[in-house]
């Protein structure tokens, strides 16, 4: 997925392709923290870790798609 956006993203300098291979980026942190175990500490262990990450991945994917469709109007 991301080699096709970066493709999109080098021919048409998209908001919406950055965002999306910024979330997978986010998201293959949050997998190294899950199968690695970090831990802040024995409170916020790495499944605590893992979906910080996972949620700010969800909001970088969710927010180019806000910007995406505000630049373009809905059809009617």
């Amino acid at each position: 997925m991301v080699s096709l956006e970066a493709r999109m993203y080098a021919k048409t300098k998209s908001t919406l392709s950055r965002n999306m291979m910024l979330g997978v980026g986010f998201c293959v942190v949050a997998v190294i923290c899950h199968l690695a175990k970090l831990a802040i500490s024995k409170w916020f262990n790495h499944l605590d870790l893992s979906h910080v990450f996972m949620g700010i991945a969800m909001y970088v994917m969710y927010m180019g798609v806000r910007k995406e469709q505000q630049q373009k109007p809905l059809n009617a």
